[in-house]
This record gives structure tokens, C-alpha cells and sequence, in this order.
């Protein structure tokens, strides 16, 4: 029987969990006293593993990045309304002054009328 006995340990070294766990589902007390000789133990000793540390220097400095480019935004552009969208103001006034001067030649020779309602 193949047995295998896991030790958890802390910074100290001081026991905190055990796990054991056998190859076989069913563990019979009587046949493991009548196969003691075939008791094959594994020993593993766990200790604690350091995960990732939070980069906090790289996120404190994307973070002062963030601050200064929403500072230069605010300081940003002091411009009139004009100064800042006369390029979408211009073409819309020179459509707008085409299209009412078609309007007006199309609309000017319709004063001779129907003639029929003349008494």
C-alpha cells in the first residue's frame, strides 16, 4: 500500500495542517497490518511560497502620469468659440447661403399664377 503523508509548515516551521491520502480509496485497518512489510510512505513538507507583490511603484507612477495629463487638459485650450470650431461654422454657412439662394430663383417665377379664378 503506497501512502503519502503531506506536512504543511509556516514561516517558523512549526506544523499548522497534515493531509494524508492513499493511493486506494478504501483503506482497511486489517489489511494494512497484515501488508505492514508493503507500507510504502511518501513525506512531503509544504512551506509557505511568497506570491507576486503588488507593484505599487509602477502603479504610483502611471498614476502621477494620469494626473499631469489631466492637469496640461485643464490648462489646455482658452480659445474663443470661434477660434476653436470655425472650420465646422464656415461650411455650414456657406451650405446654409446655397441653399437659400436655390430656394430663391426657384421660387421667383411663380407669381403669373392659375388665371382661372379671375371674376
Amino acid at each position: 500500500m503506497k501512502a503519502k503523508l503531506v506536512v504543511s509548515v509556516n514561516d517558523l516551521g512549526s506544523p499548522v495542517a497534515i493531509h494524508l491520502a492513499t493511493s486506494q480509496f478504501e483503506c482497511y485497518p486489517r489489511k494494512i497490518f497484515s501488508r505492514l512489510p508493503a507500507l510504502s510512505l511518501a513525506l512531503d513538507v509544504q512551506r509557505p511560497t511568497v506570491g507576486a507583490s503588488p507593484e505599487t511603484l509602477r502603479y504610483l507612477q502611471r498614476l502621477e502620469k494620469q494626473r499631469e495629463e489631466m492637469a496640461r487638459a485643464e490648462q489646455g485650450d482658452h480659445r474663443s468659440f470661434f477660434a476653436k470650431y470655425w472650420t465646422y461654422i464656415v461650411p455650414a454657412l456657406i451650405l446654409f447661403l446655397v441653399i437659400s439662394s436655390v430656394q430663391e430663383t426657384g421660387s421667383g417665377g411663380g407669381n403669373g399664377g392659375g388665371g382661372s379664378g379671375g371674376r
